[in-house]
């Protein structure tokens, strides 16, 4: 098995027996990881600030921009530790990291605007950012092949393939 170079992962909250437990429960069925896949996230942490009649205060946000298919989301806070997946196990990235950030300026500027009623766009500053991997796992359950994708993080999960589809 050839093993990539250090990426950073966030770091997952659930362990691989409870993707298994958490599918299980849900389909009332034998469950089993099927595969583990770590997706590219381009990461970027931003200041703004706001004009108020107290002053300009500073606010942090961090975003997240699917490296594959280049959507926009904030995220909540979190951790994140360096591994050494095998290779297969990593997905290339499909958008630069330029792209996302044009992409996350645009959608940020959007929500955040609307959010704080601003007449103007908000100045945003990029004071940290990188690519960032997030590990899912491929669950099959049942006798009938039906596959989940489930969130390390999160533990959510979409039903991919089988009869349930």
């Amino acid at each position: 098995v050839v093993m990539t170079p250090s990426i950073s992962c966030i770091r997952e909250q659930l362990s691989c027996e409870n993707a298994e437990h958490i599918v299980a429960s849900a389909s009332r069925s034998a469950t089993r990881v099927e595969r583990t896949l770590y997706y590219p996230y381009h990461w970027y942490r931003l200041h703004y600030s706001l004009v108020t009649w107290i002053g300009r205060p500073r606010f942090e946000v961090e975003c997240l921009v699917d490296a594959r298919k280049g959507l926009v989301s904030t995220a909540d806070a979190f951790e994140t530790h360096e591994l050494r997946p095998p290779l297969d196990d990593v997905l290339e990235t499909c958008v630069e990291f330029d792209a996302g950030w044009s992409a996350a300026r645009r959608t940020l500027s959007h929500e955040l605007g609307r959010k704080h009623r601003a007449a103007t766009p908000l100045p945003f500053e990029l004071v940290a950012g990188g690519l960032l991997y997030k590990k899912f796992w491929i669950v099959r359950c049942g006798s009938d092949g039906t596959k989940v994708l489930l969130d390390s993080s999160s533990g959510q999960f979409i039903t991919l393939s089988g009869a349930a589809a």
